[in-house]
């Protein structure tokens, strides 16, 4: 996606390598998004163009493929064996398209009851709000029925996210930073103020680890005779998979 990103700012908006870096990194930390900069400076037109160009030209079937592990566990998270979510929501700084082929392809989008996404396909005047602003939390609480912030657990890599989560007053807070080094054999769940919870997990899997249950372990059969059938190339339909989207 960098490539993309960085070829759309070069060839596209004829901007030299080094300004192209530079508008790329600056908008990001600014915005969220580097498009989001695109439009505040009037430096874009059409914002689905450029989602068709970044997201949706990517090959994700050779990055992604059916995480049975991750599927379990969203499975185990709405029942009572992992203390019960009422609802799993999808909530992405994404075009809907390029959100729904991510979890189709990793075999999960039937789990979620629904998603919150960025409007690509909005006219250009429009205000175009992502993570991490406070108006794009709101979205996301109006369109999933959530009745307080403070119910919620948030899970997400990026730390302007994450804190932007934390002022909203999101129950449960969970950073996730692959390279983090525990201080301790333990994951630490800290207390944050007005009683919320943060987290810094390594790997979405660990979730359990800073649950009150016992440590969970995804069925090793069920596991094995998924990648069996990988191994043997036997196609996975998930085409019938299914997730609400909506349009406000």
């Amino acid at each position: 996606m960098q490539q993309s990103l960085s070829n759309f700012f070069k060839y596209e908006l004829g901007f030299d390598d080094d300004e192209a870096e530079r508008l790329i990194e600056s908008y990001y930390q600014e915005y969220g998004l580097s498009v989001k900069g695109l439009i505040k400076n009037k430096q874009i037109d059409d914002v689905l163009q450029y989602n068709t160009f970044i997201d949706d030209s990517l090959p994700l079937q050779d990055y992604l493929k059916p995480d049975w592990k991750l599927r379990e566990l969203l499975i185990n998270l709405k029942k009572k064996k992992l203390g019960k979510f009422d609802k799993l929501w999808l909530f992405t700084n994404s075009y809907k398209n390029h959100a729904i082929r991510c979890v189709k392809i990793l075999g999960i989008a039937d789990l979620f009851d629904g998603i919150t996404y960025c409007h690509y396909d909005r006219p250009i005047e429009e205000e175009f709000i992502c993570k991490p602003d406070p108006k794009f939390f709101e979205t996301a609480k109006l369109q999933s029925g959530l009745s307080s912030f403070a119910n919620a657990w948030f899970i997400d890599d990026n730390e302007s996210n994450v804190r932007s989560a934390l002022s909203m007053g999101m129950g449960h807070v969970i950073h996730l930073i692959e390279d983090y080094q525990y201080e301790s054999e333990n994951i630490v769940t800290k207390d944050h103020k007005n009683k919320q919870q943060f987290s810094i997990l390594k790997d979405i899997l660990e979730i359990p680890l800073i649950m009150d249950v016992e440590v969970y372990r995804p069925s090793s059969i069920a596991i094995k005779e998924m990648e069996e059938l990988e191994e043997e190339g036997e196609a996975v339909n998930w085409s019938n998979q299914q997730i609400n989207v909506q349009s406000s």
